[in-house]
C-alpha cells in the first residue's frame, strides 16, 4: 500500500508486540475512520512487514522481527518522501485480546 507520507503520520497508529520467543511485530493498532489508510483497505491487527527505506528512496526495509517501534516511526516520520510504501499482512493478525495478553506479560 502507498500512502502520503504526510497521511501515514496522521491516520495510522503502530504498536509493537513481543512474543516470549523474543520475535517482534509491528502492527496496526489504530486507523482514522475515513481516512486514505482505511479506504487503502488497511486494519487494525495487520502486521507491518516493511517500509519505504527512508535513505534509499527506491529500496524497502523488510522487517526481520527484531525492529524496534521507535526506528519504524522514526523510518515513516523523517522521511522527505512524498509517498511511504507500507507492506502488510493481508489480513489482521494481532488481536486486541493478544495485544493486551503480551503486554501483561512483560
Amino acid at each position: 500500500v502507498t500512502l502520503d507520507t504526510i497521511d501515514a503520520r496522521k491516520q495510522l497508529l503502530l504498536e509493537q508486540i513481543v512474543f516470549e520467543d523474543g520475535y517482534s511485530a509491528i502492527y496496526v493498532a489504530g486507523v482514522a475512520n475515513g481516512a486514505e489508510a482505511q479506504e487503502a483497505g488497511i486494519l487494525p491487527g495487520m502486521c507491518l512487514r516493511a517500509v519505504s527505506d527512508p535513505i534509499e528512496k527506491t529500496q524497502l526495509w523488510e522487517f526481520t522481527g527484531q525492529e524496534k517501534l521507535r526506528n519504524v516511526k522514526d523510518a515513516i516520520n523523517t522521511t522527505r518522501a512524498y509517498t511511504v510504501k507500507l507492506v502488510l499482512d493481508s489480513d489482521p493478525t494481532i488481536s486486541a485480546a493478544m495485544a493486551e495478553e503480551y503486554a501483561g506479560s512483560l
